[in-house]
């Protein structure tokens, strides 16, 4: 992923921008690191949690016609979401940080473990059932296993 970016040491040596833009990479980290043509070098932290960043990767894949790659990115990034709802959930009921990383390093990697965490947790939340779309699963599966 992209960001544009300007050279905040030069906003400060000048007190105004220098309107000169940077394009910083960055990746799953969310940092991107750039430096400036008069040699400042900046670490760029991107504030968006993990399933936006995936979003994003997901519309830019689709508007250059990389329709697999789309359907990947848009998975993942619902798949973040869920991850993304259990920790507020947790942080919520106030569980300890140490209990809920113990909690999620056994799930980390399964995402139907992930998934079954979720839907309890939003019931227990919610009082309600959350009932996912069967469709988005067959979708997903569809694109990424049969192409």
């Amino acid at each position: 992923m992209q960001i544009f970016t300007v050279c905040m040491e030069c906003l400060r040596e000048l007190g105004h921008p220098s309107f000169e833009p940077y394009v910083g990479q960055y990746f799953d980290d969310r940092i991107a690191y750039v430096e400036c043509s008069r040699g400042h070098k900046s670490a760029v932290l991107v504030q968006s949690q993990k399933f936006e960043v995936s979003l994003e990767s997901g519309a830019n894949a689709l508007i250059a016609g990389f329709t697999l790659e789309a359907a990947s990115s848009f998975s993942a990034a619902l798949e973040r979401f869920y991850e993304f709802c259990i920790e507020v959930i947790a942080i919520r009921r106030k569980m300890p940080r140490e209990v809920y990383d113990q909690m999620f390093k056994t799930m980390a990697r399964q995402s139907e473990r992930q998934m079954g965490a979720f839907l309890a947790l939003y019931a227990v939340e919610l009082g309600a059932a959350y009932v996912p779309d069967p469709k988005i699963t067959e979708f997903r599966n569809a694109v990424i296993h049969k192409g």
